[in-house]
């Protein structure tokens, strides 16, 4: 039972991850739309018709990324006994779970919407005056940019605790993850912007190469905190692997005599 909750854990945070390169992926291609958005409005659509475009899009990729991910994981499962039938005592056998399939194919869903809808709401408030000064960005104010963070992270920070929820069906483990989770987010954001700030104030390189490459960690448009909190996460999740393997084999050999076998 530990088992299998651990390995539910671990499948969500890797599934978060992906959320977080998805949401890393759409930024990047809106970016590159935002003119034929202003155009579209410039022709009379509207922002909603604009919005629901793009959505489908996300939604039609997040369908084929989770079905994708069911076909491996079904074709992993039908490999397994195969290449475990010499090392374990009992006959495997093999059947596709739909349930599983299905549950797979709603998390990968949920979690591209969840990750899609921010940037996707931005395209709200492209004008479509762009067309005639693209290069003109009119500035968030400091408040309302904290706010929209605020409101991300504790939006995803409790979606990450409804989900653990769900898999587990404990609340205390869920609240425990939950915690750890936004924990580990907000010490590795906040790692990222005191390097950054650091990065500013220090004295620039006289090698060129090095003095471009450590101010493009800092300019205006720059992935620098997604990047060190999915590598970070990446980190998390592995040493977590090896942690609890290392604690589930303490609890056993604490809880064998000495006469049993491996």
């Amino acid at each position: 039972s530990r088992l299998t909750d651990y390995l539910n854990l671990v499948g969500l945070v890797a599934l978060l991850l992906g959320g977080i390169g998805v949401a890393g992926a759409i930024r990047v291609f809106l970016a590159r739309k935002l003119d034929s958005l202003a155009i579209l409005k410039c022709l009379g659509a509207s922002s909603g018709l604009v919005l629901s475009v793009y959505l489908l899009q996300a939604v039609l990729l997040g369908l084929l990324g989770s079905l994708a991910g069911a076909a491996l994981g079904t074709v992993t499962q039908l490999a397994l006994p195969r290449l475990l039938g010499d090392l374990v005592p009992v006959t495997l056998h093999f059947e596709v779970s739909w349930a599983a399939i299905a549950e797979g194919m709603l998390l990968g869903l949920v979690t591209t919407l969840w990750f899609t809808l921010p940037p996707l709401l931005a395209l709200r408030k492209v004008s479509p005056a762009r067309v005639f000064r693209r290069q003109v960005e009119v500035p968030i104010p400091v408040r309302a940019r904290w706010r929209k963070i605020t409101l991300a992270f504790v939006s995803s920070v409790a979606l990450v605790g409804l989900l653990a929820w769900w898999q587990v069906g404990n609340l205390k483990i869920a609240a425990i993850f939950m915690a750890g989770l936004g924990g580990a987010v907000i010490v590795l954001e906040a790692s990222t912007w005191a390097l950054l700030t650091a990065l500013r104030r220090a004295p620039k390189p006289s090698i060129f190469v090095w003095k471009q490459g450590l101010s493009s960690l800092y300019r205006p448009g720059n992935q620098s905190a997604v990047v060190v909190v999915s590598l970070g996460l990446g980190v998390l999740l592995l040493l977590t692997v090896f942690l609890l393997q290392q604690d589930l084999l303490r609890q056993v050999e604490n809880n064998s005599s000495e006469n049993q076998p491996n």
